[in-house]
């Protein structure tokens, strides 16, 4: 049993010849490897023109990277949560306002309700506010609501005190109380034409007193048939004195009536705001007997 062993601990002179090879072989790679001339590899310099333009594709790559990760697009400000609040730069305290006021179940509607509710700085909102984006519906409503905000009603013409007719333009005290007594002697204005009566009002007061108050146009105005009038129904129309009304009526009387306002501008002293007057609450018509 001894023997055994001792005769597989000896190789045969074959497998020694084949270890002595093997070993001869390897000895050579290495000694290969470490003395085998290397391959010259020519300097690359900077500035050669196909490096350079190689960089600035690379910078270039590296900053369109950078920018997209950092770019934040439009969002709706009630569904900011941890990780977007802090790429905003909201604080700790800010947040928590935000999520507060949305746990009561409200919602922010606007940028000034988002600045309200979270006390963020001007500053913040000029860098951040153009991202916000709210549903078609809230802008629709936000528009309306700011349209009502920025046009106010306007006062009734016929309801306007000595005060809020001078703060128009043009018409200080003594234009203001004219147009007071024009509307207590004849009644309410129910035509703007009706303002070009009052003495001392031209088209361009008429024009700014339409833009600061509202005038009920669908009132009637009462036209009278000029053939049936006695002097003292024509003496009652506004520019149109005792004498005038005596001079309108002979002259319709004598003609047994008339067929066309413009008929009377026969008469010398009809001027053409007196007959704008005229049109305004007269017509003619003769009447069959």
């Amino acid at each position: 049993m001894e023997r055994n062993r001792i005769n597989r601990l000896v190789y045969s002179s074959r497998e020694q010849g084949g270890f002595l090879i093997w070993g001869l072989c390897l000895l050579l790679l290495l000694l290969w490897r470490y003395y085998a001339p290397k391959p010259e590899v020519p300097e690359l310099e900077i500035n050669q023109p196909e490096v350079i333009a190689w960089l600035c594709v690379v910078e270039a790559r590296e900053d369109s990277i950078r920018l997209s990760k950092s770019v934040i697009r439009a969002f709706n400000p009630n569904f900011i949560n941890g990780s977007k609040a802090n790429k905003l730069g909201l604080s700790p305290s800010e947040f928590e306002r935000l999520e507060q006021y949305r746990s009561r179940g409200q919602w922010v509607n606007s940028t000034e309700d988002f600045q309200r509710v979270t006390g963020v700085s001007a500053s913040w909102m000029g860098q951040y506010a153009q991202l916000f984006k709210f549903p078609d519906f809230i802008l629709a409503k936000n528009n309306i609501t700011r349209s009502s905000a920025r046009t106010p009603k306007k006062t009734d013409l016929n309801k306007a005190n000595l005060a809020a007719l001078q703060n128009i333009q043009g018409i200080g005290p003594v234009l203001s109380q004219r147009i007071l007594s024009w509307r207590d002697k004849y009644g309410a204005f129910r035509r703007w034409e009706e303002l070009g009566l009052v003495y001392g009002i031209n088209d361009a007061l008429v024009t700014k007193l339409q833009a600061q108050f509202d005038l009920d146009t669908t009132l009637a105005l009462k036209r009278q048939n000029i053939n049936g009038l006695a002097v003292s129904d024509i003496a009652a129309l506004p520019l149109i004195s005792f004498d005038l009304a005596r001079t309108i009526w002979e002259f319709v009387r004598l003609r047994q009536g008339i067929d066309t306002l413009e008929e009377l501008n026969k008469i010398d002293k009809i001027t053409p705001q007196v007959f704008g007057a005229i049109q305004l609450y007269l017509f003619a018509m003769k009447t069959t007997p």
